[in-house]
């Protein structure tokens, strides 16, 4: 009885709490404006779900390694980390990208308003800069229109700026497993009035792993140009690279993992299956406004991703067929792109209405080799040549889509593409 009555007690003391504090504390929150929407937008007022991760969430208590840590929290979204840095994570929204092994497919991926989905519709996110993040955006709705009937979504990562005063900053953490990771940045303001910002960043993980032949190294640049000019143009320069080695621990089956959870699959320690990245990009973003209701920007990207990876493809499954394509891979694919679009926003019989219209070109040259994965009798090594094709894959799309609100209750959007 006497546990009773204490929690009763503090039961009721909990629910009248809220109250008190409640009227104590009233306060006007500041307002949240997304711009996934490829304009400046309420996101109460947007027909679509949209949730913003501010830069506040991004770094409380987490180690800012996978962006996973941030999109679990988000309806609609599942972000799985496969604990595997020779796999990509694994992102889908409402379905969309569920069945991709690897990659992020059906989900339209960008940095600054720099795309991070190719062509093909395969995204990365392992060059994405979570320590200089300002927030996330991530969009769930019908904007097809603007990123193409393929994406089931859009996930927009913006940087801060720079603060007023120049700032140096550096970090290390560590963790179980042999996880050291380790970031140094550099933030200033620039230009007239100081209207401009600088950061460059780098960050350095190196972890052994849970299981046994999982170990990763991975290490990331950044840089990043804001500035104005004209009082009209805006613009964003971003360059950034990766450099990833990881060891690749397969899957385990049931009776496997029964005997040793952190075991790794018979096949990766046979084969030394093992996966390396190396990817530079560099990108610009432009607005111009011409009026207070027209506004013109441009976005222009180039890069460059080398992927080398080994599998364990048994031997035998190689020399059966001369079709195989081996089980060594090497990955060289050249991108760039462009997207300009214009936007005007006025009104028709007092009522607001915005209209965006936009063309899009995007280019992705890969030159694919396939090689066995052994030498005579030595396995988990570069061997005979199986495969050697060239893939290119060209996008071209032109689209509009308007936004007419009749009446204060009723918004209208359309889009063609």
């Amino acid at each position: 009885m006497k546990s009773f009555r204490i929690f009763a007690l503090l039961a009721g003391f909990g629910w009248a709490l809220p109250s008190a504090i409640g009227q104590a504390w009233a306060a006007t929150l500041p307002g949240v404006v997304v711009t996934a929407t490829r304009s400046s937008e309420d996101p109460l007022l947007v027909p679509a779900a949209i949730d913003v991760i501010d830069g506040a969430d991004i770094q409380r208590a987490q180690p800012r390694i996978n962006l996973s840590e941030s999109l679990q929290r988000v309806p609609g979204v599942v972000a799985r980390d496969r604990q595997n840095y020779a796999q990509d994570l694994q992102i889908s929204i409402r379905g969309f990208g569920a069945r991709s092994t690897f990659g992020v497919r059906g989900v339209r991926l960008y940095s600054d308003g720099i795309p991070a989905t190719m062509p093909d519709g395969q995204g990365q996110v392992s060059h994405f800069a979570l320590d200089s993040a300002q927030r996330i955006e991530v969009l769930r709705g019908p904007f097809s229109a603007l990123y193409g009937n393929s994406s089931g979504g859009v996930i927009a990562l913006y940087s801060a700026d720079a603060p007023a005063d120049p700032a140096l900053g550096f970090e290390w953490d560590a963790g179980s497993h042999g996880m050291q990771r380790s970031a140094a940045s550099w933030r200033t303001r620039w230009g007239v009035d100081d209207a401009g910002s600088l950061l460059a960043g780098v960050s350095r993980l190196s972890v052994d792993g849970y299981r046994r032949h999982s170990a990763a190294r991975r290490t990331n640049g950044q840089l990043t140009v804001k500035g104005v000019f004209a009082d009209a143009t805006r613009f964003t320069l971003q360059a950034n690279t990766l450099d990833l080695q990881a060891d690749d621990p397969q899957g385990l089956n049931a009776v496997e993992l029964a005997g040793d959870r952190r075991a790794a699959a018979p096949g990766a320690l046979t084969f030394n299956t093992r996966k390396s990245v190396s990817q530079q990009q560099l990108g610009a973003h432009l607005d111009y406004a011409a009026s207070a209701s027209s506004t013109a920007s441009i976005t222009a990207y180039a890069g460059r991703r080398q992927t080398q990876q080994m599998l364990s493809v048994p031997r035998a499954a190689q020399t059966r067929s001369a079709l195989n394509g081996g089980g060594a891979i090497d990955l060289d694919r050249d991108y760039h792109g462009i997207d300009a679009r214009w936007r005007w926003a006025g009104d028709i019989s007092g009522q607001p209405v915005s209209l965006i219209a936009g063309i899009e070109y995007e280019v992705s040259a890969e030159h694919r080799l396939g090689f066995e994965n052994f030498i005579g009798t030595a396995l988990g090594v570069v061997g005979a040549l199986r495969r050697d094709e060239d893939n290119r894959v060209t996008g071209q799309a032109l689209y509009v889509q308007a936004d007419w609100q009749p009446t204060d209750r009723w918004r209208v959007n359309a889009g063609l593409r």
